[in-house]
């Protein structure tokens, strides 16, 4: 018994140690884990890691290409804008020489690479600067701005041992051997860039100032790489199939890493209501699936849903959807290409758009938020594609073109995103399936892809076409960028061509009235054939300095206006600015405008562009003088476009009334620049010009002009809501950054001579806020004042309009209608202002603002205002009521609208779209003058 109870005890000890065991080895089990764990969290960090600095390369390699074409576009501006100081306009021409200097200079060349006796080397210098002063080659490259001589010295030693000028021996030597004259401008480039140089014996520095600037041409930079290092380092580009095989390679081994990874996954978090739905449908190249599916995850801020569609793929596609969360995944166990496959995504999805989007893309930054945007603010719009970007980053195309004979093409293939042509939101034919998004609800009225096209090819323009027939608009929007590793996605069955061209043909017997419609595709240029047709009644050219920003002032905010009333008509419209600047780069893509093709080719290419486009459009509206100079030049020489096209000129101030004014103001200031007769004899060309008020318009009117219209400003009501206790300084808003302008001139007798006046009434407690962008030279004149606050540019003037008690707007010249005091006065703010700007307005002194035009009548308006509520109140009242009455949103829509009525009762000449005329003959089926 006792021998038992010892087994027993012993038994017991044993299950207790072993018990024991069991916890130790649990707790090692469960720290060898956590460490597991933890390993795995680091390896995963790692990865994602080299996921984000490859995804962070790709980004940084695009921004650089972008930037270098924003760097070069910027680079031209800043050329142009400087051309005074080059002003090589002012050279003479390379004229044929007098007998005696060729021969002269023909010697000197001779001597040029003999070394000169000891006693005579210090002629050499002065004899190159005589030779450059002789020769207008090498005076005009001496004078350049990319000719840098003590580059060219380091670079080209042999010039530097001959003891040659630099100039004179990049003229007479270095040209001829492809030197560059700079680290800016490549010889060699640039006579590639306009192969009709070639073995012309021409200067290519030369070329470009005198002729190739003033035409717009490229001027071969070196891209910042010198020449030695570029003669080093050039290699030749890589062939698009070379591209192609290393972007897959490369893909290939991130799959690798990814799913080397046992717990990599990529985690798509539900939402009850999507805004969009993603179907992608696939066929093996699992690959370039999770470069897409990643780029997707980018995109997650946007609540969206993914839904694949395996098409039965052979590769590592299994493995991958096996790492996807959230995703719906539709395994296939057949091919059902992309037209079965992408409507049975499309029944499993809940979004309230749906994208459908190639496996073998990449979304950019802002693709999907830009699309859905669009379809969401825009009822009409029912799909939209954007810019579909090759490996080299070209365009695959922006927006596709349906012809005639039914064959398609993507516009602007090959070409730089960037350009002007492929920077606006048109309508379009169709946009290609490799990003196609849809609103569901279009999408399941129509009933989806057509298995008539199964199974592939033509379904995605047939829906397009269907969707624009049912009343829905298929837009474009090169917001949306994609890049496309082209003709990757489809699982080729070897039937392709076979497809395309049995579809194509069911794609016209279906859709042959639409297609009687379309544009000849042997005989109509891309231009015409890049717009729906019949989408646009008319087609409109504004010329004007630059993209009307509203901190611009001189009546860019009412250009914004009139372009974004013109756009809501319905007519297409190009603006081209003559003086672009950098405002073409600020310009913001808003909803009124987004519609606008924008060309900035400069004066100098204004009559280029205006013959290129000769018989394209139909209305031409022309603002300001030297403007309309330029085009009336050019219509004297094509009576035939002056007489079918309707001109407008819209007169927005007359300058030489303004000039006038100034030059009584500011003694010693510049004479006009013209005579009122002058400017007023620039309009003989137009058929109606518009005033900006009554005054003006009856100036035009007396001048035998018969079709004048006046169109104000369209400004928005928004009463300030701070009592009159509470506000206690004087407000000027208004643009202050030209000495010469009237908004400078009139701060300067404000501040000089009506404060002092105005200090003895109200003492120091008030303020005076300057608002808008401000010259350093005006800024500094009065940084000792402590109560003149100068602000700079503000987009949110709502703080400064309600702490302001009156609005000061003393101008001495001006012209046109003063925005600065509609808009004072609909912001609630009692105005008092010189009785120049009382009579353009027609308002009344006393009733509508306070007038007055010595510094001490202006200072006891001022004064008047400022403590007297009851009159404050009356006057703000008035003022506002006096806005609403002049102008309101819809009556200045309305005047717009009644300027373009015979252009807006017929759509463009139907010949365009019947293939029958030459492309050069558009709209001539349009009669003008205009109604009303």
């Amino acid at each position: 018994m006792e021998t038992l109870q010892q087994q027993a005890e012993t038994w017991r000890q044993s299950a207790a140690e072993a018990q024991q065991a069991c916890l130790h080895a649990e707790n090692q089990a469960r720290h060898w884990e956590s460490a597991a764990k933890d390993l795995t969290r680091e390896r995963d960090a790692l990865m994602q890691s080299l996921y984000d600095l490859q995804a962070d390369l790709t980004a940084h390699q695009q921004r650089q290409q972008h930037q270098t074409r924003l760097y070069d576009q910027m680079l031209m501006d800043l050329l142009h804008r400087h051309a005074e100081e080059v002003d090589f306009a002012a050279s003479p021409p390379h004229v044929r020489r007098a007998s005696a200097i060729p021969r002269l200079l023909a010697w000197c060349r001779r001597q040029m690479p003999v070394s000169l006796p000891p006693a005579l080397q210090f002629v050499r210098p002065q004899l190159h600067k005589l030779l450059i002063g002789i020769n207008p080659v090498a005076k005009v490259v001496a004078r350049s701005t990319f000719f840098d001589s003590d580059w060219y010295r380091t670079q080209y030693p042999e010039a530097a041992a001959l003891g040659a000028h630099p100039a004179y021996h990049y003229t007479v030597i270095g040209a001829q051997a492809g030197h560059d004259p700079g680290p800016w401008f490549s010889t060699r480039r640039y006579l590639a860039l306009h192969p009709e140089l070639a073995g012309k014996g021409v200067n290519a520095l030369y070329h470009f100032e005198m002729e190739g600037r003033r035409s717009g041409r490229s001027f071969g930079a070196n891209n910042g790489m010198t020449a030695t290092q570029a003669r080093h380092q050039a290699r030749a580009p890589a062939l698009p199939a070379q591209e192609k095989t290393r972007h897959i390679e490369q893909a290939q081994s991130q799959l690798r890493a990814f799913l080397a990874g046992a717990d990599n996954r990529l985690v798509f978090p539900p939402h009850p209501d999507p805004a969009v739905s993603i179907v992608v449908v696939l066929f093996n190249n699992a690959a370039l699936t999770l470069q897409c599916l990643m780029s997707v995850h980018q995109h997650l801020a946007l609540p969206l849903e993914v839904i694949v569609v395996d098409n039965a793929s052979t590769d590592e596609t299994s493995q991958l959807l096996e790492r996807l969360q959230g995703c719906t995944v539709l395994r296939q166990q057949e091919n059902l290409h992309f037209l079965r496959a992408a409507n049975l995504g499309a029944r499993a999805a809940r979004g309230r758009n749906l994208l459908f989007l190639n496996n073998d893309t990449t979304l950019r930054s802002q693709a999907l938020s830009a699309a859905c945007e669009i379809l969401d603010d825009e009822p009409s719009v029912g799909a939209v594609g954007g810019q579909i970007l090759l490996l080299d980053g070209s365009l695959q195309e922006a927006g596709s073109i349906l012809w005639q004979d039914g064959s398609t093409s993507g516009y602007g293939r090959g070409a730089d995103p960037m350009d002007t042509l492929y920077q606006f939101q048109r309508d379009v034919d169709y946009c290609s399936g490799a990003f196609l998004m849809v609103k569901r609800a279009v999408f399941d009225q129509l009933g989806g892809f057509d298995p008539l096209f199964a199974p592939a090819y033509y379904e995605d323009v047939d829906l397009c076409v269907r969707i624009s027939e049912a009343g829905w608009r298929v837009v474009y929007s090169p917001r949306i960028q994609i890049d496309h590793v082209e003709s990757a996605s489809y699982g080729a069955d070897g039937n392709t061509n076979k497809h395309i061209v049995n579809n194509r043909e069911r794609f016209k017997r279906r859709h042959a009235a639409r297609l009687q419609r379309a544009c000849a595709h042997l005989t109509t240029d891309e231009l015409y054939a890049r717009l729906t047709p019949g989408r646009y009644p008319a087609r409109l050219l504004f010329v004007d300095d630059c993209w009307p920003l509203a901190s611009l002032g001189s009546g860019f905010p009412r250009a914004y206006e009139f372009l974004a009333s013109l756009c809501e008509t319905g007519v297409f419209v190009t603006h081209y600015a003559t003086s672009p600047g950098n405002t073409g780069l600020m310009a913001s893509h808003d909803t009124l405008t987004a519609g606008v093709e924008r060309a900035g080719g400069g004066q100098g290419q204004l009559i280029s562009f205006l013959q290129d486009r000769k018989g394209y459009y139909d209305c031409l509206v022309v603002s300001r003088p030297h403007n309309m100079r330029a085009v009336s030049a050019w219509l004297e020489q094509h009576p035939d476009e002056a007489a079918r096209l309707h001109i407008i000129y819209d007169a927005e101030a007359i300058a030489s009334l303004r000039e006038l004014l100034r030059s009584q103001a500011r003694p010693g200031s510049p004479a006009p620049s013209m005579s009122l007769q002058d400017e007023m004899s620039l309009t003989r060309k137009a058929d109606t010009i518009i005033a900006v008020n009554e005054a003006e318009a009856n100036m035009f009117r007396g001048a035998g002009r018969a079709d004048v219209r006046v169109l104000g400003h369209c400004v928005d009501l928004h009463l300030s809501p701070a009592p009159f206790e509470a506000r206690a300084h004087l407000l000027f808003v208004g643009r202050l950054a030209e000495m010469d302008s009237p908004n400078v001139d009139a701060i300067e007798w404000f501040i000089e001579e009506i404060m002092p006046l105005l200090d003895r009434q109200l003492g120091s407690g008030y303020g005076v806020d300057l608002v808008g962008l401000c010259a350093d030279e005006l800024r500094q004149r009065y940084a000792h004042h402590a109560r003149v606050r100068f602000h700079g540019r503000i987009d949110d003037l709502e703080p400064f309009y309600n702490q302001a008690r009156v609005f000061i707007a003393p101008a001495r010249f001006a012209a046109g209608v003063p925005l600065k005091v509609y808009e004072a006065a609909a912001h609630g703010v009692p105005v008092v202002a010189s009785s120049l700007l009382g009579r353009q307005l027609s308002w009344f002194d006393g009733e509508d603002m306070m007038l007055a035009d010595s510094p001490q009548e202006f200072a006891d308006a001022c004064a008047a205002l400022y403590h007297n509520a009851s009159r404050w109140s009356a006057i703000r009242e008035a003022a506002a009521e006096r806005v609403q009455r002049e102008c309101g949103r819809q009556e200045f829509g309305r005047r717009v609208q009644g300027l373009l009525a015979g252009l807006l009762t017929e759509a463009p000449a139907a010949s365009l779209y019947a293939g029958e005329s030459a492309p050069d003959q558009p709209g001539s089926g349009i009669q003008l003058p205009l109604s009303g």
